[in-house]
């Protein structure tokens, strides 16, 4: 079913996530009618048309990033809720 007139219909997929991910992400949204968007989460913006996000901890390389500032921005463009910010900042703050 295509989505409704209007419907944001963008979602950001890291582009470390891990392959076996990216296919099935690919797949459910092309019958779904959305636009995967690949790219940095550094770097990405949220628009109107983004109603989500997955990226990948560790991710396919083993990279263990903060997400905290990603998270943030998520938030407040009323994309997600806070607690990818929360697991990622205590996560952080136990590796000494």
């Amino acid at each position: 079913m295509p989505p409704a007139q209007g419907w944001t219909q963008h979602f950001l997929r890291s582009e470390t996530c891990h392959p076996q991910n990216i296919e099935v992400i690919q797949t459910r949204a092309k019958a779904l009618g959305i636009e995967v968007v690949v790219g940095s989460h550094e770097h990405f913006s949220f628009t109107e048309k983004v109603f989500g996000a997955l990226v990948q901890y560790p991710d396919t390389f083993g990279v263990i990033h903060d997400y905290s500032g990603f998270a943030e921005k998520a938030h407040a463009a009323g994309r997600c809720s806070p607690w990818p910010r929360i697991c990622s900042r205590s996560r952080s703050s136990n590796r000494r």
